[in-house]
Formats: C-alpha cells, structure tokens, sequence
C-alpha cells in the first residue's frame, strides 16, 4: 500500500507537472493573436480609458452647425496664397454626412478686403466658440487631388497672451499638398517675431502612409509640455523641448488655449513648383477637402486627493492662498487636495526676519503636490529638507536663504538634518565649533566638546547652489544646536583581595568550609539512593 500511495503521489506530480507546462504553453500561443491585434506601443485609438469624448461634429446635418463653427471669410496675406475664403455654400456645405470645403476658379474676382484673385476657398474655425488646453484632437479627411491645393487641420491660440504669432504658438495637426498625394506634415511653431522663430516639422515616411486623396484619420495628442502627432492611429511625431527662441518658458507657449481649424488654400509657397501658381490646374477645378468628423477628447476630471501637510504654518498659508486663488472661503486648519494645489503657479511663504521658530514652516511636505509652481520664495524660515521640492520642474524662481534650524544632541557626533533636493547632506562651513564627519558621512561632529552634564549652544552655518526646474538657489541658514554631553563617570576603588576577613580564621576561608560541608552531604545522599535503587530491582527479580 505504502508503495503504491508512493507511485500514485509520483504520477499526480508528474500529471500535475505536465498539465502546468501545457497550461504555460496553452497560454503563450492564446495571447499571441491578441497582443498582435493592439499593435504597438504608439498606436493611439481614442478609447483610452482615461479620456473621454468632450466636444465633436459627425457632419450629418445638412448646413454648418454654427454653434460649433464660425467662417473665416476674406484674403490670407501670407505664402502666396491665391484664394479668397468666402462663406457661399458653394465654398462651405454638408452633405453626405461630411463638410465639404471647395476650391473653385474664379476668374476676376474681387475679394472683400481689396484683394483681387481668381479662386475662392472655404474655412472654418472654432475661435470664439470652443477652445480647449490638452487633449486628443482627431478628424478623418479626404484631402483633394487638384496639384495646387494646399489643405491643412491645425490649432491657433485662442488669445494672443505671448504676443502675436509665433509668440503664442502655432500647432499643425496635418498639412498636405495636392502637388504630391504621399505627402503629409505635421508641425508646431513658436518664437519670439516672425523671423526669429522655431518649428519641428516632420513628414511621415512613404512606407507607412499614402494617398492623401483617401480616408485618413489625422490627430494629435496634446499633454502638458508635449505634442504626439498621429496618422491612422499610429504615433509618428513628437515635440516636447519649446526651446530658444521663445516668448515664454517651458510648457510655454503650448499652456493656454487653442482653437481649431480646418482650411482649403489654393496656391502659394507651401506647394511644389510650377503648382504653386494655381493657374497652371485650372483645368482640375473644383478641388473638394471632405472631413468625416472632427472630435476631441480631454482627461476624465481625477477624483481629488487630500494631501498631508502635517506644518501647521505651512497648511495655513496654504490655505490662505487657495481662498484668494480660488475666490473662496477656507479655514487654516482646512484639508488641502492636489487638484486645488495644482492651481497654485507663484507662492511667497517668506517669515518675518525676527519671526519666533514656532511661526517659521519646517516641514515642506506637501508642496509636491504644486506641480506647476513657477515661483516660490521661501526665505527666513526653519527648513532643513529639501526633497519635498525636487520634482516641481517648473520652477523658474526661487528664494531658499536665511533658513534658521534649532537641533539637539547628547553625543560628540550625530545626524546632520541638512538634506538637498536629492537627498544629500549639505555640508557645514565656516564654523570653528563643528565640522563633518569624515569617519562618518552625514554626520556632523563637534570639535570641542564639553562634558560636564550641562546644555551648550553651538552655532553653524551653511550654504549650499541647488537647482530645481530652471530655477537657481542659494540654499543657507544658521544652524542652532545645544549639545548636553554627560560627564565621564569618576572610577571606584577595588577592595584589595589579599586582605583576610574579620570573621574568618586564618588559613581557611568560608567558602572551603561550605565546600566541605556540601560534598559531605552529597557522598551521604549518593550512597542512601544507591541502596533504595538496589532494594528496588531484587523486588523486580522476584
């Protein structure tokens, strides 16, 4: 029985064993196909389950939705175009479940700002109606064949709050040119005057897209400090460093809102040679831009989280600022959230020079949470920790000078509580009572020290360069510390042990009689148990 419950153990394992492999193998090929089907990691379908539709136009009416959009009409005095934008449903109309935006030639024709011209266009945008910060911005378009079209799907500020274009920014979701149906761009441009200015363009290669005279779906997603262009779902541009020259800093000029475009030019710079001219295609007139729809997604509003703040000063400063920020009441001792940190851009938390320890922040947790600070002063207080402050990379100004730290120790070296944004110790200077630790790193050692059992103030002081965003400090303060190091403990006299006792005889102490007397009672009891043991065992015999 014992063996055959063995062999049945040893044939459940191996059955067992085989199942699990089977199980492994089974599961790979099972998830092949479906990791397959997503595609790759820049693949970027709007159904990401932290965005949500917030604004869209399928098209299936049977005139423009004028609560969406709103006409650009008029000449465009730049890159040569040739058109003039009109409003005529000849130029701007629905129908088969589309808006359509039609290049016509038109020879002779006076436009409404005294600029003449041979064709009309349409346009349409959404300035003053919707405009929108971050976000997934898609439209499926059938861009025209005619070799002179120059169509595009981009966003404008909605206000000029840099300045005029391209201080506050331009982004350029596609452009195309009828001139070379493989082509499609995408871009985004800012500086500081029209000739001093930057852009990324990038051209999706020919292995991945064609013919823009077919459906494509055309987007980009717009994070803070980051643009990702898409074609067809697939990522395949990127901008995410606004650098010089620029009218403002980095998210900037991409932190404000933009509105949406959609617009059909005829002619000019943007168009290869000789098409550039319209009037070498007359003869493919009308040219007809299609949009399918247009959507946008934004972020789901997050569930705000309360954040610990556990300085009391610091918590109520802070909420004395949300209440001016956010036009409401609040209570010092009031629970803080990361959505409404998040509102804060410029903090001054300076203390009074003279101000009490008690009435100086000393505890900077909780601070980040205010990711887009741009300015923050915090001078005249009792910090010591840095790390707190290391992740708020917008930061372009900073004050961290004059910070005053009381400290207390009763051993010759102990724990600096100086700490920068990455966690290093800031080393003490200029002070003849301490010093670092070298035999031991991140502690600070007296030189002198006093051990009589009494309190001692020892001053220092510090200075150290951090940065944190692109903003640059002077980290320095004074250090208080009293140090109560106990005295040496005075050494006690020995007894001499040569000396005999009192109450002992000559020759023999205690101890040996105690001895004696012990081992006589032991040989007694051993010889006592001895006979009872034998007694015993004759009782058994019998």
């Amino acid at each position: 029985m014992l063996i055959k419950k063995r062999f049945s153990n040893k044939k459940v394992k191996a059955l067992a064993g085989i199942m699990t492999a089977c199980l492994i193998f089974g599961g790979t090929l099972f998830a092949l196909p479906i990791q397959n089907a997503r595609g790759n990691d820049d693949s970027y379908p709007p159904n990401d389950d932290n965005y949500e539709k917030v604004w869209w136009d399928e098209f299936n009416d049977t005139s423009l939705n004028r609560e969406k959009w709103d006409y650009y009409v008029g000449g465009w005095n730049a890159s040569e175009v040739q058109n003039c934008y009109k409003d005529s449903p000849e130029n701007v109309n629905v129908s088969g479940g589309s808006l359509n935006l039609v290049g016509l030639y038109k020879p002779g024709l006076t436009c409404n700002q005294g600029r003449n011209g041979d064709f009309t266009s349409g346009f349409v945008h959404t300035k003053d109606k919707k405009a929108w910060t971050y976000g997934y911005f898609e439209a499926r378009i059938k861009m025209p064949t005619n070799k002179s079209t120059w169509p595009a799907f981009w966003m404008s500020p909605q206000e000029a709050k840099y300045g005029g274009w391209p201080k506050s920014g331009e982004i350029d979701i596609v452009e195309t040119k009828g001139s070379n149906l493989n082509y499609a761009a995408s871009d985004a441009h800012w500086g500081i005057s029209a000739v001093n200015k930057s852009h990324s363009q990038r051209v999706i290669g020919t292995d991945k897209f064609s013919d823009t005279s077919q459906w494509h779906t055309y987007g980009v997603k717009w994070t803070e400090g980051k643009l990702e262009f898409y074609i067809d779902g697939n990522r395949y541009h990127e901008i995410k460093n606004f650098s010089q020259p620029n009218s403002t800093n980095h998210p900037g000029p991409f932190n404000i809102p933009f509105y949406l475009r959609l617009n059909l030019a005829i002619g000019g710079s943007y168009i290869d040679a000789p098409w550039k001219d319209a009037h070498n295609s007359i003869a493919d007139f009308p040219a007809t831009m299609s949009i399918d729809y247009v959507r946008v997604y934004q972020r789901k509003p997050r569930q705000p989280k309360n954040v610990n703040v556990p300085d009391s000063n610091l918590r109520t400063l802070l909420n004395q600022k949300l209440a001016a920020q956010l036009g409401t009441t609040r209570t010092n001792d009031q629970v803080i959230t990361d959505v409404e940190l998040e509102s804060l851009t410029n903090l001054n938390l300076d203390a009074a020079p003279n101000a009490p320890l008690d009435q100086r922040i000393n505890n900077l947790t909780g601070l980040e949470a205010t990711k887009n600070l741009t300015a923050l002063s915090l001078q005249n207080n009792a910090i010591s920790d840095l790390r707190p402050l290391a992740g708020l990379a917008s930061l372009t100004s900073l004050n961290l000078n004059d910070q005053l730290i009381a400290s207390s120790t009763n051993t010759d070296s102990f724990a600096s509580p100086l700490r920068d944004p990455a966690g290093n110790t800031v080393d003490i200077n200029n002070s003849a009572e301490v010093a670092n630790d070298a035999a031991n790193p991140g502690k600070i050692k007296l030189l002198s020290p006093i051990r009589d059992g009494n309190p001692h103030l020892i001053v220092a002081n510090w200075s150290r360069n951090v940065t944190i965003g692109t903003a640059s400090a002077v980290f320095s303060g004074k250090l208080n510390v009293t140090a109560t190091l106990q005295a040496a403990p005075t050494p006690q006299p020995q007894p001499n042990p040569s000396t005999p006792s009192n109450t002992q005889k000559p020759g023999k102490t205690q101890s040996s009689n105690n001895s004696l007397a012990s081992t006589g009672f032991n040989i007694l009891l051993g010889v006592v148990t001895a006979l009872l043991i034998g007694i015993a065992g004759m009782f058994i015999l019998r």
